[in-house]
């Protein structure tokens, strides 16, 4: 599926991501604190699941293992403990070169039993989404995998730069099931301290002071590739 036009003609946001000791999760937080551009909290912590989806033969997986410079990865999210929420959304995320677009598609909060069939669930989401959402999870029709962690959100005084922190992350292997598990999480998922700042297009430069001041090492990362890394030891 080609990128919707209104996506190709706006103007991304960047996302620089940086891994960080488990240990150093206080530490972290402490440096944004204390940071010249004045974060703040700017939601309550609360736990981050997503159900991330692929091709049959894993294209969104193969792009960002080649470095492609446009890529997609499709995943439903919601927040809470529970794994029957009330409200969920089918994201869409869009990448050519640095810049990222994310497509949200709102849709009434999907249960999901451990044991229950991975079909019958994919129906159900498809029919409570609007049609180019239902063509989406069309084409990325596999679940791969579940994840889940913990998710701080800070913003500095101006508003222009984000900065999320997770860690505790667990996964959970889906892609040789044909029914839900959420019972045996990876073995082998490297545990660590996500940090993800973001910010608009003219921002670049202006990021660079903020990256120095945080004194963190920039790093690629990606949850679902390093979740499907640790299921299927690819």
């Amino acid at each position: 599926m080609t990128t919707p036009a209104n996506l190709q003609n706006a103007d991304g946001r960047f996302e620089l991501k940086f891994v960080a000791p488990p240990s150093s999760k206080d530490w972290v937080i402490g440096q944004l604190k204390t940071h010249p551009a004045h974060f703040r909290r700017a939601y309550p912590q609360r736990l981050v699941n997503n159900v991330y989806f692929d091709t049959e033969n894993l294209v969104s997986y193969d792009d960002n293992l080649s470095g492609i410079s446009r890529r997609v990865k499709v995943r439903y999210r919601w927040y809470g403990a529970h794994d029957t929420p009330d409200k969920g959304v089918l994201e869409v995320k869009v990448r050519r070169n640095q810049a990222g677009w994310k497509l949200q598609y709102p849709v009434a909060g999907q249960h999901l039993v451990h044991g229950q069939q991975w079909r019958g669930l994919i129906t159900s989401l498809k029919s409570a989404l609007p049609g180019d959402g239902a063509i989406w999870l069309d084409q990325y029709s596999r679940a791969v995998l579940i994840n889940r962690y913990r998710r701080q959100y800070f913003i500095s005084t101006d508003g222009a730069f984000r900065v999320t922190v997770d860690d505790a992350v667990r996964t959970y292997n889906q892609w040789l099931s044909n029914s839900i598990d959420l019972k045996r999480p990876a073995e082998r998922m490297p545990s660590g301290v996500i940090v993800e700042v973001k910010f608009g297009q003219g921002q670049q430069k202006r990021a660079s002071e903020i990256l120095d001041a945080l004194a963190l090492r920039r790093s690629r990362h990606s949850k679902y590739m390093t979740g499907a890394e640790a299921c299927f030891s690819f």
